[in-house]
């Protein structure tokens, strides 16, 4: 069979080289759940179908690639084949297998759609495996162990919108999340490309924060907005789901800056109040709380903020630089831990920790951490925002290795959200999950997309605390807080020890 591009119901393949690729589509309404094809879909155990013939084997090095498509292929709603498998660097096998949705020969559905990850290496035991569809949305294929199979990953995945998409496939090897060395991947990339009809569902995985501020959104391609816009430092702007129909019709559009390099963010793709930001007085002070993560955040919003809100000084907005959960305060002076005690919104993003930790101990921490940050503060209605970890969870990082269990999520954001489920603290701490974010950027340089995106996010929230107070006669003032017609007078607590 000559190499190139294998073109079948609207899905070209080119052949691979790294992994193996099984992709199969199925009619709308066939109600097969698949089961059919389960040995073709398990790479420990290859076998033909009856309506078509599959053989992939291998010999003395050779590979070579056999496949047979019998008469009655129409009636089977679809094709499904292979290509050459190869062992990956580190000495394991991924088989990676799509099973999609069509409308017609052309288009597949919105979805649902179901994908699986095969390892066929009983040694590798933690694979660090990422998928997602790039095109006219980037979208996350959210990969989780089966629960009967260990060496089996799977998903059910939904596309946003009508467009052209494309698989990008990485497998990052073996290794747990401890390592601190890139040992780069091995990918399927530039492969697979279809095109999804208007038909189906679609369905965006949504933020798990504490409280439902965001409405459900995604990266969207900037080829999707007005012509005239010139957007040159993204390749995708974050945009509410619910308005991508209005995305032609984006009015205004904002560069956020940061030490992260620049990102193009919207008010309409980031609903927010500017009426209820602009309330916020002198004395409701914003404290950021954490590494170089939350410095560009803050820089990030900082950017933004003569545009979107330039009644708001630059005095009400405060950093406290932290990179130890034990000792967050070690940097800090008795005039600024004097002055911390003051904050009545904290925001606490450290992706940076200067001492490597387990999981477990990760969660020690944050929980100690925490605790004292509401003794700190002394009133319940003072929210204190606990930000999820934005590095991308295949990159190597100090944070969280040994993890319990395998997620698609960085490890340190499936620990908090075990501490946030589990309410192991007062209403008044928050998670705000940035992983709906995060999720589908692979590469460090988005993270600077990413960052611009909380930033928006941190107008969102503190609009909606300002509301919430006012709608209970509260009111941060320079001789104390007005809540119901009762002046309460400040109280000079002196610093806090976090030790």
């Amino acid at each position: 069979m000559r190499s190139g591009v294998i073109s079948t119901m609207g899905l070209k393949l080119r052949r691979i080289k790294s992994n193996t690729l099984s992709v199969g589509f199925y009619d709308d309404d066939d109600d097969d759940d698949g089961d059919d094809d389960k040995d073709n879909n398990d790479g420990r155990s290859n076998k033909g179908s009856s309506d078509f013939g599959l053989i992939l084997f291998l010999s003395c090095g050779l590979i070579a690639l056999v496949f047979a498509i019998t008469q009655d292929l129409k009636a089977a709603g679809g094709l499904t084949f292979a290509t050459d498998g190869i062992r990956l660097p580190i000495g394991e096998d991924a088989i990676v297998t799509l099973n999609m949705k069509r409308l017609n020969d052309n288009e597949v559905s919105l979805g649902p759609h179901q994908a699986a990850v095969i390892i066929t290496n009983s040694l590798c035991q933690t694979p660090r495996i990422w998928m997602r569809l790039k095109g006219d949305a980037l979208v996350l294929i959210p990969l989780n162990p089966a629960q009967d199979d260990i060496y089996k990953w799977t998903a059910t995945f939904y596309l946003p919108l009508q467009g052209n998409y494309e698989l990008d496939a990485r497998f990052y090897g073996c290794q747990d999340s401890d390592t601190t060395t890139d040992i780069g991947y091995q990918t399927i990339q530039n492969q697979v490309t279809f095109t999804a009809g208007n038909g189906g569902i679609s369905q965006m995985l949504p933020s798990k924060s504490s409280k439902n501020i965001f409405p459900v959104g995604l990266w969207l391609n900037k080829d999707r907005f007005r012509e005239d816009a010139t957007i040159t430092n993204t390749d995708y702007v974050w945009f509410a789901k619910d308005k991508i129909s209005s995305a032609r019709q984006v009015g205004k559009f904002y560069v956020a800056k940061s030490n992260q390099g620049e990102s193009t963010v919207t008010v309409e793709g980031n609903p927010m109040s500017s009426d209820d930001f602009n309330a916020l007085t002198n004395y409701e002070l914003v404290c950021w709380v954490g590494g170089e993560s939350s410095a560009a955040i803050r820089d990030a919003f900082f950017s933004v903020r003569a545009e979107i809100s330039v009644g708001q000084r630059p005095f009400k907005f405060h950093y406290y630089p932290m990179t130890d959960f034990v000792k967050p305060d070690k940097d800090w002076d008795d005039t600024k831990r004097g002055g911390f005690r003051k904050c009545k919104h904290v925001l606490v993003s450290l992706d940076e920790p200067e001492v490597p930790m387990s999981q477990a101990e990760y969660t020690k921490q944050v929980l100690n951490f925490l605790g004292h940050l509401v003794k700190c503060l002394q009133d319940e209605t003072f929210p204190i925002w606990m930000f999820t970890v934005n590095t991308p969870p295949m990159k190597p990082t100090k944070l969280c290795h040994h993890r319990s269990k395998l997620t698609y999520h960085h490890p340190c954001n499936d620990a908090l959200f075990e501490i946030f489920q589990k309410k192991y603290l007062p209403a008044q701490v928050n998670l705000l999950d940035n992983t709906d974010l995060v999720g589908p950027i692979f590469e460090l340089e988005g993270q600077k997309d990413v960052t611009a995106v909380i930033a928006m996010r941190i107008y969102a929230l503190v609009g909606a605390q300002v509301k919430a107070w006012r709608g209970v006669g509260q009111m941060g003032r320079k001789d104390g807080l007005m809540r119901n017609g009762t002046l309460e007078p400040n109280h000079d607590h002196g610093p806090y020890q976090f030790n």
